[in-house]
């Protein structure tokens, strides 16, 4: 939320709106069917206008299959997605089984993934099996892998460890992996690998760089 005496853009105070309400006008809307201005996000997003320093708004109500690949992929600077769930149903079978890949414009190492007041658990259908595999918070799959697990309940069902290397020594001196103030059981630190890039940090230290007011520009 903008700070006191802060003002938004017409569009961004949108989305905060609910879909169902009449103040919710997006720039555009994406219908399979037809019945929108467009049928596929691609065709919308090649109407954005360019250098533009407005927000612009994309109403999506369709299902989306994707194969080879993450089922949504974003790459940019100020994105901010609401009400939409993401899942990837290829199963490990397909290998590596990507819902959402987000991606920065910039240097690598100043992207990463911040997950601020969540419950960590297993889908429904999973529960029953989740002890017999092993889950963890996250590895290094590229050079400056960075995540923080801020204030959220995480469950008894990650992995002791908490963070898994990807090969060998990959990426361990150069990821940024934090937990702040988290709780429930898989939130015991005590077991957590010890390389030299997971960090402890407070919130107040948290909150200069990574929470959602200066991530994500959430104050903009």
């Amino acid at each position: 939320m903008p700070k006191s005496g802060q003002k938004l853009d017409a569009k961004r105070r949108l989305l905060l709106v609910s879909p169902s309400s009449l103040e919710f006008k997006p720039n555009v809307t994406v219908i399979a069917d037809g019945s929108g201005n467009f049928k596929t996000i691609n065709e919308a997003l090649a109407k954005v206008p360019l250098m533009s320093t407005s927000t612009y708004m994309m109403s999506v109500m369709m299902n989306i299959t994707t194969k080879n690949t993450a089922t949504m992929e974003v790459i940019g600077n100020g994105f901010f997605m609401r009400g939409i769930r993401l899942e990837n149903t290829a199963r490990a079978k397909n290998y590596q089984a990507v819902a959402l890949r987000v991606g920065n414009e910039k240097m690598s190492k100043l992207s990463g993934k911040v997950i601020h007041n969540y419950t960590i658990e297993p889908h429904p259908k999973f529960k029953a099996y989740a002890n017999k595999f092993h889950t963890f918070l996250n590895r290094p799959w590229k050079a400056y892998s960075r995540t923080l697990y801020i204030q959220s309940d995480i469950g008894s069902f990650i992995d002791p460890q908490g963070w898994m290397p990807w090969v060998g020594e990959f990426g361990l001196n150069t990821c940024y992996y934090v937990e702040v103030e988290n709780h429930g059981v898989g939130a015991d630190m005590s077991k957590h690998v010890k390389w030299k890039d997971v960090k402890i940090v407070t919130y107040q230290q948290a909150q200069l760089q990574y929470t959602i007011e200066t991530f994500i520009q959430g104050q903009e």
